[in-house]
């Protein structure tokens, strides 16, 4: 396969989950492990949202717990600690050989990986994208050949491989497990016809990950595709306003006015402060903290407060007592 900066997003890649779903969820099932939030000491703020009519979640440190806090591939800069060794492990169960130590590998591929991403964003920002976004499987393209070219592994350059290398890596460095009270307020969302979607920084296992501990689609779960947007696909990330584009074009389609739609995220910055500015109604999530994100550090934050402050997801269905009801047809 030729490479691109856009490769989940190519045929090959999509007949390859497709074809090997079965075998991504199994390996999901066998790295995951429930874990549960830690506490914020935030005190809940739960005011009526008025009328609402559709809701969007962030999934990382919302309906996901995750032990990184985010989604790692949005960030360029080096891993905390290479302790857990979760390059050299991925390579060797997704079948590399490894020519030297296990030291040596995650050394070789850590400064690869965090270079790969750099020079990604360098191209898209040069591209004047400000929130730029990396394609996981382009990168571990990129970083497989170099491993192989500098004789640090062995093997071939598979494009299945280079998939389940890349899945093997983010299971094994940031650990997730669903929210407690995440499928009971989905169910219950459902149920009452609320439409639901989903924007995110993400990757193409983003939403394979989600389905598997979730054991149902995004439909069945009652999100709509026309109301999901992720950073990989989006090519931007949060806090971009690019990446709610879609979204908000199809609430506009079905006259669901930005007002009467709530935001539900974990983060000031890219959620919270993102949402306001397209006049949604927004819920901060201050469930678990790891990935709680009150960015007090930045001052073109001050004074900015979400409509509603809440540390378990069952404390939604409080806010929404003025809930209006509008089915959209798929």
């Amino acid at each position: 396969m030729n490479y691109t900066d856009n490769l989940s997003e190519t045929p090959e890649v999509r007949r390859i989950l497709r074809s090997k779903r079965r075998r991504y969820e199994k390996i999901i099932r066998s790295k995951t492990r429930p874990i549960q939030p830690e506490d914020t000491g935030v005190e809940a703020a739960a005011l009526s949202l008025g009328p609402i009519e559709a809701v969007l979640f962030d999934i990382y440190g919302t309906l996901l717990i995750s032990g990184s806090g985010e989604v790692g591939s949005t960030d360029d800069s080096p891993s905390k600690s290479n302790e857990n060794l979760a390059f050299f492990r991925s390579l060797q169960e997704a079948g590399f050989s490894i020519n030297v130590s296990a030291e040596e590998c995650e050394d070789h591929a850590q400064r690869y990986y965090v270079r790969f991403i750099h020079d990604s964003h360098e191209r898209q920002h040069r591209e004047g994208i400000l929130y730029p976004e990396v394609d996981i499987i382009s990168i571990w393209y990129q970083l497989i050949l170099a491993l192989q070219e500098g004789g640090v592994i062995g093997g071939g350059l598979e494009m299945e491989r280079i998939v389940e290398v890349s899945l093997l890596y983010e299971l094994h460095s940031n650990s997730v497990w669903p929210m407690p009270g995440a499928r009971d307020l989905l169910d219950q969302l459902r149920r009452n016809k609320i439409p639901m979607g989903i924007v995110s920084n993400a990757q193409y296992y983003t939403p394979l990950i989600l389905e598997t501990l979730f054991n149902e689609s995004l439909e069945q779960l009652g999100f709509l595709p026309q109301l999901n947007s992720w950073s990989f696909s989006a090519k931007c990330a949060k806090p971009s306003l690019d990446i709610f584009a879609p979204v908000m074009d199809s609430l506009r389609k079905e006259g669901i006015p930005p007002e009467h739609c709530v935001y539900i995220g974990n983060d000031m910055l890219n959620d919270i402060s993102t949402a306001v500015s397209l006049d949604f109604k927004t819920v901060l999530f201050a469930g678990d903290a790891r990935s709680l994100r009150l960015r007090s550090e930045i001052q073109d934050l001050d004074g900015l407060k979400a409509d509603a402050v809440i540390v378990h997801l069952s404390q939604i269905r409080d806010l929404l007592d003025d809930i209006s009801i509008k089915e959209i047809v798929t």
